[in-house]
């Protein structure tokens, strides 16, 4: 055989290819334009949220429909995740179909960092600030109670809670990542008057914290009082270290 024939002989067998090739894509895509949704797959990528899967496929239904039964091509995927994003426990969301007919929808939840009670108003505080109204789910997490200067709307909405939200996260995180006071604080509650005051795991004692502010610093002389003080002299109703470089001890009050 001449090299010109071999040549026209792999040509043609190419070519063969290639037609068969188009013909098999044109019969995936007409499979697949008749192809209609069979199952919603809705997974969250963590359990830190408050929104179940329960909730958020509740949310599709209202705000998007039903989508079994929908031709695949036609579900619109960017509508979906748009809805999700807008939910305000959902961070982010991807949403996807397979040729075996399932609308998968990944969702990745806020994750709070406190829990905020302003009387009977309540919601999540995530790592941004943010407010996340309670729904089905629960997640532990401090609570923090009294009067906390955010508006009662915000709580039900979800919202942005300003800079004393920002406070609240830094204050979050400086516990978490001292690891013995996340074991050690209890609860926090705000009052109008003195601030921040905390109950500790290790003693009866209310410990006025004050402003939101000189972590180290008052940590560190709330340590000095349950080493130091308290064994020797404690317990007392108060301990007072929102001046700076002092620890005031009270037991009438």
């Amino acid at each position: 055989m001449t090299f010109r024939m071999r040549y026209i002989l792999a040509a043609g067998v190419l070519a063969v290819f290639c037609v068969a090739a188009a013909l098999l894509s044109r019969s995936d895509k007409a499979a697949r334009r008749m192809l209609c949704c069979s199952d919603v797959d809705l997974t969250l990528t963590d359990t830190l949220g408050s929104a179940t899967v329960a909730d958020l496929l509740q949310v599709l239904e209202d705000g998007y429909g039903c989508a079994t039964g929908q031709r695949l091509d036609s579900v619109c995927l960017y509508k979906i995740e748009d809805l999700m994003r807008s939910h305000p426990s959902v961070l982010d969301c991807q949403a996807w179909t397979t040729g075996d007919g399932i609308l998968h929808i990944s969702v990745e939840n806020r994750a709070p960092v406190a829990l905020l009670r302003k009387g009977r108003a309540a919601a999540y505080l995530d790592g941004t600030g943010y407010l996340i109204p309670i729904y089905s789910g629960t997640v532990a997490v401090p609570e923090i109670t009294g009067d906390i200067p955010l508006g009662s709307g915000l709580f039900k909405e979800g919202a942005d809670g300003g800079a004393w939200a920002q406070d609240i996260v830094a204050l979050m995180q400086y516990i978490s990542d001292h690891g013995l006071w996340g074991d050690m604080v209890t609860g926090i509650r705000v009052n109008r008057d003195s601030g921040l005051e905390m109950r500790s795991a290790r003693g009866p004692e209310k410990i006025i914290f004050g402003e939101i502010d000189n972590f180290e610093s008052k940590f560190g002389r709330i340590e000095r009082y349950m080493s130091e003080i308290a064994p020797l002299k404690g317990p007392y109703k108060s301990v007072n270290v929102k001046f700076n470089n002092q620890i005031i001890c009270r037991k009438d009050i």
